[in-house]
Parts: C-alpha cells; structure tokens; sequence
C-alpha cells in the first residue's frame, strides 16, 4: 500500500536458529505495539549512545488520528 492501511505489518527480519525469522513478531514487539499496518516509508538505523545496539525508527505515511511515524 502506497497509503493509509496496508494487508499485512510491518515485518523486520534477522537471521537467527539457521533461518529468517521476523524479530517484529517477538512477544516482547507485539506487547510493544511495535509493527503496525500503516504503509511504510522510511526507515533508519542508529546506534544513539556508541554501544553498537541500533535502534530502529519507521517512518510512516499518517492515517487519521495516527501519526506518521513508529
């Protein structure tokens, strides 16, 4: 979807157990909320205090009372 409410969420995938598993799918991300069904548009990777753990942003399209980024 180029806007508004895409058919599936937001999928991000990591190697892991000798397979691509989808880390967004996690107990930990779905209590979070973290993937959402607003089509995406950007996203970065950055490493804010040096430690070499990246933190994900998602920037997306806005729909209704939604902002436009995760």
């Amino acid at each position: 979807a180029f806007s508004g409410v895409a058919t599936y969420t937001d999928k991000l995938f990591k190697f892991r157990n000798n397979r691509w598993e989808d880390i967004l799918s996690d107990e930990v991300n779905v209590a979070r909320g973290v993937a959402s069904l607003f089509a995406g548009r950007s996203v970065a990777c950055v490493d804010r205090t040096g430690s070499g753990r990246y933190s994900i942003y998602i920037a997306n399209y806005a729909y209704g009372n939604v902002g436009p980024d995760a």
